[in-house]
């Protein structure tokens, strides 16, 4: 009977109830709990006026038996998936199991496949808890045995091989896509023989004398090394780190208030950044050398092909939290953000968010070199159900990838047409910041940067020319 009882209910029922439950744990994962006591209460139920198995390995069997013959189906094909977010192979596995009722529904037409297994494990384990609370209240005995090990491990070993896959899974937009982890400087080294940097034949100005110190965003760097390479005199690795350096925003802005540099190639300043200069006595003076976008992206697995400047607000507000509700996916939205003070999390802020606060960003949690964890804001993995923004640049030209799919904001994509037109609604300037009384090799680079030669520099690395 016992047997009987559990394939029956196990294979169909049980699966309804969990599936019907379950599915909600897809945008909700508390509401496992509720699953896990209504199928154990069901188990309870079915089992109440059944003689229980007197050894481990019986009572285990049955159940172990439709996990296997559920789940392993499931890791076969994350395996020939490669262990990723594949669409052509991950649709079949919904008739491995076709009695999760709404979980399998939700599976084959919204892709939402990595919640399945953990449905599964809660169809393996409902029954246990039953026989265990039955066994405890007739006092009865159910003994362990070597082979009951063995079901066990074999347990284990399936669950790892899922998980290795998920896993993997998680991997591999990792290594495909991580738009926070900055660009190899090498490779657009000034003077250096296979540089990517854009080389101008005949340069209308040569600098001389005491060269100006430059630093900036890793987006510019690519513009003020190229017009490095094309004013400086050639020279070797050290004198050239020392020239043009990249640290990034903050840092760029923070090395020109305390003349550690003189140009700084950025987007205009964060207010904590202007509140330090001002500290210091300092002014900024913007000089504009590009036009420029600032985009926003997800998977080329999302369905979705533009946002509204209202959505994005609310997205990142955690008013909208599922892409369901912009006609995607039922599916959580994973909305990245940058660290404070970089030049994209400042322009975020100002030219979109237009003053409204943003919710908290996701995390990514670090050890340390002292063994403590650091919790730092998370970096951009492209999965499916992600979100990020960046400058189209960065993302375009310096970090080329065909797995983003980036995003028409309020019906306009950025295009070079609609950046120089204005019609797309985040076009910016990128600028060469100083703090005034230049010295003439300093307004001679300035000068040259927005010159018909300059400007050519910058439309070949791949920005658009300011408007003449």
């Amino acid at each position: 009977m016992y047997w009987k009882r559990s394939l029956l209910h196990g294979i169909i029922t049980a699966p309804l109830i969990v599936g019907t439950l379950g599915a909600f744990a897809a945008v909700m994962p508390w509401m496992l709990v509720p699953t896990v006591i209504l199928t154990s209460l069901f188990w309870l139920w079915r089992y109440h006026r059944v003689a229980l198995p007197a050894t481990a390995v019986r009572m285990l069997a049955p159940h172990l038996a439709i996990l296997m013959a559920e789940l392993g189906p499931w890791c076969l094909l994350f395996t020939l998936a490669q262990y990723g977010y594949a669409q052509a192979v991950m649709r079949w596995a919904p008739l491995v199991t076709p009695f999760y009722g709404l979980a399998e529904l939700l599976a084959a037409l919204a892709q939402l496949t990595a919640f399945m297994p953990v449905l599964m494990l809660v169809n393996f384990g409902a029954p246990l808890i039953a026989v265990m609370v039955l066994a405890v209240r007739r006092k009865a005995v159910i003994r362990w045995s070597p082979l009951a090990t063995v079901s066990g491990l074999a347990l284990v070993a399936l669950g790892t091989w899922y998980g290795a896959g998920q896993y993997q899974h998680h991997l591999r937009y990792i290594d495909r896509v991580n738009l926070a982890s900055g660009v190899n400087t090498d490779e657009y080294l000034p003077f250096a023989k296979h540089s990517r940097l854009v080389r101008v034949a005949r340069p209308t100005v040569q600098l001389t004398g005491q060269l100006p110190r430059l630093d900036g965003a890793t987006a510019a760097y690519p513009v003020y090394a190229g017009a490095a390479q094309a004013l400086y005199p050639r020279m070797g690795r050290t004198k050239i780190d020392q020239l043009v350096q990249l640290n990034q925003t903050d840092a760029a802005y923070d090395n020109l208030v305390h003349k550690r540099c003189e140009v700084v190639f950025a987007f205009k300043p964060s207010p904590a950044e202007l509140q330090a200069a001002k500290q210091a006595g300092v002014t900024f003076h913007y000089t504009p050398i590009a036009r420029e976008a600032f985009i926003f992206f997800v998977s080329h697995n999302n369905v979705i092909k533009g946002l509204t400047t209202s959505q994005i607000q609310a997205i990142y507000q955690r008013k909208i939290t599922n892409w369901h509700a912009l006609g995607g996916h039922l599916a959580r939205i994973r909305a990245f953000q940058r660290p404070a003070n970089s030049g994209s999390q400042t322009v975020m802020q100002a030219l979109v968010m237009r003053g409204q606060k943003m919710a908290r960003p996701l995390k990514a949690e670090e050890i340390d070199g002292m063994g403590g964890i650091l919790a730092s804001v998370a970096d951009y993995e492209n999965g499916p159900n992600d979100l990020g923004y960046s400058f189209r640049f960065y993302t375009q030209g310096m970090q080329q990838t065909k797995d983003l799919r980036v995003l028409k904001v309020d019906g306009v994509a950025p295009t070079t047409q609609t950046i120089e037109s204005g019609r797309y609604p985040y076009t910016l300037n990128l600028y060469a910041v100083t703090t005034g009384h230049e010295r003439p090799q300093v307004r001679q680079l300035l000068t040259w940067l927005q010159s018909e030669q300059g400007q050519a520099l910058v439309r070949q690395t791949g920005y658009v020319p300011i408007a003449r």
